[in-house]
């Protein structure tokens, strides 16, 4: 809150508001940084569905679903890319100093 009394207000301001910005700033990040983990976590999930099903697929019981399993986990990787990719897109600006937000 500024105070009409001080001489210095405007510069008081400037401050208080910095540093709200600062905060809003890194809840954001905070924020964006748990969503890049899920996807990241969702890529690596994906990764090893492929794996099995790509490299051993024949210790899978059940052979006749295979192809929809590969398909559905690359759609699953390719998704979770995409989104880690916007995640990345908006932790860069939020993290960029010189952004006002």
């Amino acid at each position: 809150m500024v105070d009409p009394t001080n001489d210095n207000a405007e510069a008081n301001f400037d401050v208080t508001e910095l540093k709200v910005g600062k905060l809003r700033r890194t809840c954001h990040v905070h924020l964006l940084k748990a969503a890049n983990a899920k996807y990241a976590a969702d890529i690596a999930k994906a990764e090893a569905q492929l794996s099995m099903l790509i490299e051993h697929g024949v210790g899978i019981g059940d052979h006749s679903n295979m192809v929809d399993d590969v398909i559905k986990a690359i759609d699953i990787l390719d998704e979770a890319t995409s989104r880690m990719d916007t995640v990345n897109m908006y932790i860069e600006y939020y993290t960029d100093e010189d952004q006002d937000i």
